[in-house]
């Protein structure tokens, strides 16, 4: 009887042959030795920081305030969480109201 040959499976980046050894798979199904996927990744983090760092500094506006910008949030009406709370008490006066009108008759 025989047995089928596996395919090789080799790094991408430095051509090891990671058929048998512990390796990464990349969304693509790119494998990718230990050393070489862990080395993508640190370069990827750092390329990330340094985007961050650089859009963030720009013009002194805060990451949040372009947030806030581009929700249209944080105008006259408030933050969501205010317009809950003016919700939330509305509700309870007119249930108050409710009860009341209820029991006195």
């Amino acid at each position: 009887m025989t047995t089928g040959s596996t395919a090789t499976k080799r790094c991408i980046t430095c051509g090891k042959d990671v058929t048998t050894i512990k390796r990464m798979k990349d969304s693509q199904g790119r494998y990718w030795c230990v050393d070489c996927g862990m080395a993508d990744r640190r370069k990827k983090m750092k390329a990330a920081s340094k985007s961050k760092s650089v859009s963030n500094s720009g013009g002194g506006v805060s990451l949040m305030e372009r947030l806030r910008d581009h929700t249209g949030g944080g105008g006259a009406g408030g933050t969501d969480k205010g317009r809950l709370v003016k919700m939330l008490v509305a509700v309870a006066i007119m249930a108050a109201i409710a009860g009341w009108q209820f029991l006195s008759h």
